[in-house]
């Protein structure tokens, strides 16, 4: 969990920096040539401790990014993950994103050719703002950074894009997916979904050093099973459950099965506390909400403060890798269940497929709506605490092998992959029980 911000102002870099520094604790470093500024607020986590930017002096080539490459090494040896972006944009050329594997935003300039590189990956779980005023260009991570610069109006990057600007008129002159899915669905077992499912726990959990990961365990579907596989693969972290509106029979059949766990029994106090300490250090995301009447204030998520008070425990015991569920319920179900939408949230599919899936692809909570609006809530609350979320369910090869499952598995039940994960493990879940989370439904004291 880094932090980007480049710009051609003349700025107090330091005060479009105030949120941008909560995600990079580890080191600030600034670089200034042909008259850009490029900072990158660093968190390491990944090889030797290794700030940006990266600069290729020879070939006047500048590159920041934020986020993980986790097949860094496929591009050759280097001593920590982005050491790769240069040489595989000079081998590959500009679409050379599409190559990567891993959870990223990169800005990266050319000066030679003059030209401007922003990619974000298959679902932007790494937010990359872009702001212009004439001549003057910013790009930071967080919307903040850019109004710290003094820019009035500026635009989130869609996910699974690839844009290259002309740095002389700042006009957009290449544009690409990140990814392109085959949308065939040609699967008649789950058993490529789950090596993809095993791979994707596995490499996130191995890039990460020592005692550092960590995860929030309810009730629920997507949640339990990242908990399931990363006890199978042996893997040491901790998982934080906030009673809250738990099934608390479940979720100690659960935390039986697993070696770290702790419960916490929120009080009304520390609930209000941490809801304040986001209010004034959280930086803030509006998005009109999926139903496209409300407006969504991070905010006032009672889920971002449970997320807040698990980072809160974690870091404290020096955790800084949170594994998250995001992208379940957009992927396997839309929010939905036997074609109906789940507490009132709009659903295109209502969690049914149809046999032709070209016919809904991308759907609204894919790449954007729900899947937007609650990325932009963990990235924003496990940023302002130093730490690092990973997204197993929105790793592409496995988005692509649920893809692929014909409509008879995905349709045989509610998020079928995954219950048909637990029965093979025998692990306790609740039959087609969706719960939202609500971490102020039975505060003490």
């Amino acid at each position: 969990m880094c932090s980007i911000l480049v710009t051609n102002l003349v700025k107090d870099l330091f005060k479009a920096n105030r949120f941008l520094k909560n995600r990079g604790p580890d080191a600030t470093n600034i670089l200034q040539l042909n008259g850009y500024s490029f900072l990158h607020n660093l968190l390491s986590l990944t090889g030797s401790f290794a700030p940006q930017p990266y600069v290729d002096m020879e070939n006047q080539i500048v590159c920041l990014f934020n986020g993980e490459i986790y097949n860094y090494n496929e591009f050759g040896a280097f001593p920590s993950d982005g050491g790769c972006l240069i040489p595989a944009y000079l081998k590959h050329g500009e679409n050379f994103p599409q190559r990567l594997d891993g959870e990223f935003a990169i800005v990266l300039l050319d000066f030679k050719k003059n030209r401007m590189l922003l990619a974000t990956d298959t679902f932007a779980t790494k937010p990359l703002w872009v702001a212009t005023c004439g001549r003057g260009l910013g790009v930071a991570t967080y919307e903040s950074g850019l109004k710290g610069l003094g820019f009035s109006r500026s635009e989130k990057l869609p996910a699974n894009r690839i844009f290259v600007y002309d740095l002389g008129n700042l006009k957009k002159i290449h544009e690409a997916d990140t990814t392109v899915f085959e949308l065939e669905q040609d699967r008649e077992d789950f058993e490529g979904w789950f090596s993809a499912f095993r791979e994707a726990i596995r490499k996130r959990a191995c890039h990460s050093q020592g005692k550092s990961l960590f995860m929030g365990l309810s009730c629920g579907y997507d949640s339990g099973a990242i908990a399931c596989e990363l006890a199978a693969q042996k893997m040491d972290f901790k998982a934080y459950t906030v009673s809250a509106s738990e099934d608390l029979s479940l979720i100690e059949k659960r935390h039986k099965l697993l070696k770290n766990t702790e419960i916490i029994r929120l009080s009304k106090s520390e609930y209000e506390a941490v809801k304040k300490e986001l209010q004034k250090g959280c930086e803030q995301f509006w998005q009109l909400k999926p139903d496209g009447k409300q407006l969504y204030n991070m905010l006032r998520d009672q889920a971002a403060v449970g997320l807040a008070v698990v980072c809160k425990r974690a870091t404290g015991e020096g955790r800084r890798i949170y594994f998250s569920g995001q992208g379940a319920d957009e992927i396997m179900s839309d929010y939905g269940m036997n074609g109906q939408g789940m507490y009132g949230k709009p659903s295109q599919l209502g969690g049914i497929f149809p046999e032709d899936l070209r016919s809904v692809f991308p759907w609204k909570n894919f790449f954007d709506g729900a899947q937007r609006m609650f990325l932009a809530k963990e990235e924003h609350v496990v940023g302002t605490y130093g730490v690092e979320a990973r997204y197993p369910y929105l790793d592409k090869r496995l988005v692509q092998e649920f893809l692929r499952l014909s409509p008879k598995l995905k349709n045989a039940h509610y998020k079928a992959p995954l219950r048909e994960y637990f029965v093979r493990n025998n692990y306790p879940f609740a039959e087609g029980v969706k719960m939202g989370f609500f971490a102020a439904h039975g505060l003490t004291g």
